[in-house]
């Protein structure tokens, strides 16, 4: 049926070309031909329809079934005034001339609009109604027709958003180069880990955690690492407070190492950071991390914080991506704590909730093909980026929080935080029973802390929490560790005793030897001092005799 309308919407075309234009009804139009092909497709379809019935009716075939064959619906009166139009204009009466009506604005012209404005614009302060009043006066001066107060409040309205901007002034200003100014696209990257733009952003969703056995909603706060060249994600971390110069310390030295997930291969350092000038980015401890690892810092402008839209445009995506089919989202149980309250056994921890990004990150966006790169961002990264990893374990020296001393015990580690008492053990602290040692930690994160020597400052090894939900080490580990250090020690002992025995026979020997070769050095002098003196006594004698022969004795 479509087609077949269609099909005799062309025939019409062709035939006619065009309409002589009715210099009576269409005055606007006065000596000029209206052409078929001028009409919109949902005009000239009302015209072949039109066409179409008066054909249908002129054929005998009843109003009614006329309009039930074309599948219109009209009342007789339309249909009567249509073949009375037909009848006197032809092919022209087909068309309904409320299609070439012109409104004519006779207030509004453009010296009044030009009059609105200059008001508008003039004072700034000055409100709608002192506008109008103010234009009715200048219309008056000018012998034009007054606006209506309505007529000028729409005009007004109307007006683009930069010009009300600008209207405001220095605030309006910066915040037309915040939000309005257009946006120059380019890439000033040429392989990936060249330049990473780092943002904080607070999570629409809520996450649980126990306080005094007790679970509480809190709000979540993401600071992501994002790789500029590729679009990959470096590194992350979550918080339930604002993120500080400690979080974004973590983020770096997440994005830097190598992942526990084989699967996340971003790692290395950037040649350049770019974020925005919060107090957070911009501290000391910030700074000096960069300067000693050799990354440029390169923040946004004052008062400009769209250079980092990639990393923006990123926190949209995650949140459409992955945080709405999560549990906890304010969009489904709402933005209040009383709300999250009500439903807090059905929000995830901390530790899920990053389980659950990171999931999405490796499997899902990494693995996506870029809308701007064409280019899956894990791909991309591996076959562009240029590794530059830090030599040794320096890092994590690097980025500590203020670290406090400990001695390690029998039973481990004992660690305090805001009132919680914690024990912290690892097979390695069976060796250093008794040492001082440095705790460095993550508040957000007290599940496992890192230990190094407070004399040397070197790495010892990595502590876990033993009263945690899920903990790494028991207390039947810590037991079997025990017995295996007493029987390697035992072992140890009687390997020292073996060579002690050893070495003490060897030393008597050894004295024996010694004091044998000092008796048969003693001999040996004795013997020559005899020898010695033998002879003395003969050549004694012989002198004697000698002398005795010249005396002539």
């Amino acid at each position: 049926m479509k087609n077949q309308k269609n099909q005799k919407r062309k025939e019409i075309i062709a035939s006619d070309g065009f309409i002589e234009a009715n210099n009576k009804k269409l005055s606007s139009d006065e000596s000029k031909k209206l052409r078929l092909d001028e009409l919109s497709e949902k005009q000239l379809e009302t015209y072949s329809q039109n066409y179409q019935l008066i054909n249908l009716i002129q054929s005998g075939v009843p109003v009614d079934d006329a309009l039930k064959r074309l599948g219109l619906t009209r009342s007789h009166r339309s249909v009567r005034e249509l073949r009375k139009r037909y009848r006197k204009q032809g092919k022209l009466g087909l068309i309904d001339k409320r299609w070439f009506r012109v409104t004519k604005t006779a207030v509004l012209t453009v010296e009044t609009k030009k009059i609105i404005l200059y008001y508008f614009f003039t004072y700034p302060a000055a409100g709608q109604r002192a506008v109008w009043r103010a234009t009715c006066e200048s219309c008056k001066e000018k012998k034009l027709p007054c606006p209506s107060e309505s007529t000028v409040k729409k005009y007004i309205d109307s007006l683009s958003e930069p010009l009300k901007m600008f209207r405001r002034g220095g605030v309006g200003e910066r915040k037309w180069q915040h939000e309005a100014l257009p946006v120059v696209r380019y890439e000033n990257t040429s392989y990936a880990n060249q330049r990473w733009q780092g943002d904080h952003t607070e999570l629409p969703t809520w996450i649980r955690a126990k306080i005094n056995s007790k679970w509480i909603p809190f709000r979540v706060y993401l600071t992501i690492f994002l790789d500029a060249h590729s679009r990959s994600i470096a590194g992350c971390q979550l918080s339930i407070k604002y993120p500080d110069s400690w979080t974004i310390a973590l983020t770096f030295r997440h994005a830097i190492l190598q992942k526990k997930n084989k699967k996340w291969r971003n790692r290395g350092f950037p040649s350049i950071f770019q974020t925005d000038r919060g107090k957070d980015f911009m501290s000391r401890a910030i700074a000096a991390t960069l300067a000693n690892a050799g990354i440029i810092f390169d923040p946004d402008a004052p008062r400009y914080p769209n250079g980092k839209g990639k990393v923006e445009r990123f926190f949209l995506t995650l949140d459409t991506g992955c945080l709405r089919i999560l549990p906890g989202h304010m969009k489904a149980i709402g933005k209040t704590e009383g709300a999250a309250l009500k439903r807090v056994h059905e929000l995830l921890t901390l530790n899920q909730l990053y389980a659950e990004i990171e999931r999405w990150i490796v499997e899902d966006y990494h693995q996506r093909v870029h809308s701007e790169t064409g280019r899956k961002p894990a791909e991309f990264w591996v076959e562009t980026a240029r590794l530059r990893l830090p030599a040794d374990d320096d890092l994590n020296l690097l980025i500590l929080k203020e670290d406090k001393e400990r001695t390690v015990k029998n039973t481990g580690l004992t660690f305090t935080y805001e009132g919680n008492k914690r024990i912290y053990w690892s097979p390695e602290l069976s060796f250093h029973y008794g040492q001082r040692v440095r705790v460095a930690y993550n508040p957000e994160d007290l599940e496992s802390v890192l230990l190094y020597c407070a004399a040397t400052g070197k790495f010892i090894c990595e502590a876990f929490d033993m009263k945690a939900e899920h903990p790494r080490y028991d207390v039947d580990d810590i037991r079997l560790n025990r017995s295996q250090h007493r029987r390697g020690l035992k072992d140890r002992i009687s390997e020292y005793l073996e060579e002690i025995e050893i070495k003490d026979r060897r030393a008597v020997q050894n004295k024996e030897v010694a004091e044998t070769q000092a008796e048969l050095e003693l001999e040996e002098d004795i013997d020559t001092n005899v020898t010695d003196l033998s002879q003395d006594e003969e050549i004694n004698l012989l002198l004697e005799e000698f002398m005795k022969i010249q005396r002539g004795e």
